[in-house]
């Protein structure tokens, strides 16, 4: 497996039926969400900060967090440990992004930055120069396996937008 190697923009792809059809279903579920998030009588805060942190777990799980469910509700009130800090991390990374985009910021190198450097504050990788354009290639695949078993190879470093060599 090689790294993976995006197209610049514009991207190319092929607008057909099928394409057309899957947009107008996502199109119309996501009117049906915003029209019940309306006529619902609760907080639609609780309803949006669940999924968040449902997310963020599942997100997680793919770094081996060993959290549960139903844990994952009560994580303000556990000891702290990395696990939940990285849920918390990443919840926060979140809101933080979407507060600012909301208020105008362009996505953008130094947004993208800030947001790793929340993401990794006191967790495994934080010594990893959170914030930071990486330097090394890196991998996904499972836990101890090398590159060689990878399942996902992102973009060499020198292909990312932003890389500068450490002399």
């Amino acid at each position: 497996m090689t790294p993976f190697r995006a197209e610049l923009y514009p991207v190319n792809y092929k607008m057909d039926k099928d394409l057309l059809r899957l947009l107008s279903q996502a199109n119309a579920k996501y009117t049906e969400y915003k029209i019940k998030l309306q006529t619902l009588d609760f907080d639609s805060k609780y309803f949006l900060d669940s999924i968040l942190l449902s997310e963020s777990l599942k997100s997680t799980q793919i770094e081996g967090i060993q959290i549960s469910q139903d844990e994952m509700y009560y994580l303000k009130y556990m000891d702290e440990t990395d696990d939940n800090k990285e849920i918390q991390n990443l919840k926060k990374t979140v809101e933080y992004a979407y507060e600012k985009i909301n208020n105008g910021k362009d996505i953008d190198f130094e947004l993208v930055n800030t947001m790793h450097r929340l993401l990794l504050d006191s967790v495994r990788g934080s010594k990893k120069k959170p914030g930071h354009i990486r330097t090394t290639q890196n991998w996904i695949g499972p836990k101890g396996a090398g590159i060689e078993n990878a399942i996902f190879i992102p973009p060499a470093p020198e292909n990312v937008s932003g890389f500068k060599e450490i002399s």
